[in-house]
């Protein structure tokens, strides 16, 4: 506030809302009700165009319609009416079960993404990984392993890959071919932002067909709750006990 820095919220209410209004700043609302990790296209998109109305950032409104169009079109393919035979989000879902997927990208956001999505909805182990970066420590891990071992490499490709990195990519499946199964996903789009959402829509989805394969429900997390009341009970615990510690008389 005192630097001048210019404040927009965005959020579904709750204390930010309540900030904004307080100090007179713009606040875009979004629907409530959301994990966290399903609300991020609400809050990516209206950030998208903040940024355009601002000048910091150049919309190519062909982008997004074309995103939108394969949100659509995925959907349909997804959906859960449709076959195994014919949908790859549940036939990947089908290969992943029991297994423990290591997920490379060229885009760490997607792996990551993947990553927690596994975590948190199919309630699974998972590991990312960005390519060139895991060339330098995580590829050379692979050396001990036999084949028999429990994971599944879970590969994002996409048309925006600089030409070295597809390189890295083919020569280091090649170290590995015969130390695990590889799954490669190829993101759909023309368009870097509508390769990148692809990919995460798919992964979403796979995700949560894992989860009903592992008899989980994807919107709980359990240990995550457990975590932040305990910290709370025991943070309120310890405070307790200081104030009680403070409190004794000096030794004489």
């Amino acid at each position: 506030m005192e630097n001048s820095a210019k404040i927009i919220g965005i959020g579904s209410g709750g204390t930010l809302e309540t900030f904004c209004r307080k100090y007179k700043l713009p606040f875009f609302p979004i629907p409530s009700g959301y994990q966290p990790r399903a609300s991020f296209p609400l809050l990516f998109f209206p950030l998208l165009k903040i940024l355009d109305r601002m000048e910091l950032f150049s919309l190519d409104q062909s982008a997004i319609d074309e995103t939108l169009s394969l949100f659509r079109q995925m959907r349909q393919e997804f959906r859960p009416e449709e076959p195994t035979t014919s949908n790859q989000a549940k036939k990947i879902a089908e290969t992943l079960h029991g297994r423990i997927p290591v997920i490379w990208s060229p885009f760490n956001c997607i792996a990551n993404r993947m990553k927690c999505q596994l975590n948190e909805n199919s309630k699974i182990l998972a590991l990312a990984e960005e390519i060139p970066e895991l060339n330098h420590n995580h590829i050379v891990g692979w050396e001990s392993w036999e084949k028999e071992n429990p994971f599944i490499l879970l590969t994002y490709r996409f048309q925006e890959e600089h030409p070295n990195v597809k390189l890295r990519f083919d020569i280091t499946k090649e170290i590995i071919k015969d130390k695990v199964e590889i799954i490669e996903i190829v993101a759909q789009g023309t368009h870097l932002l509508s390769q990148l959402f692809s990919a995460t829509y798919f992964g979403d989805y796979i995700s949560m067909y894992l989860a009903i394969l592992n008899n989980q429900d994807p919107n709980t997390v359990d240990s995550i709750v457990y975590l932040k009341n305990q910290l709370e009970q025991r943070k309120q615990t310890q405070t307790k006990l200081i104030t009680a510690l403070h409190s004794l008389p000096e030794a004489q």
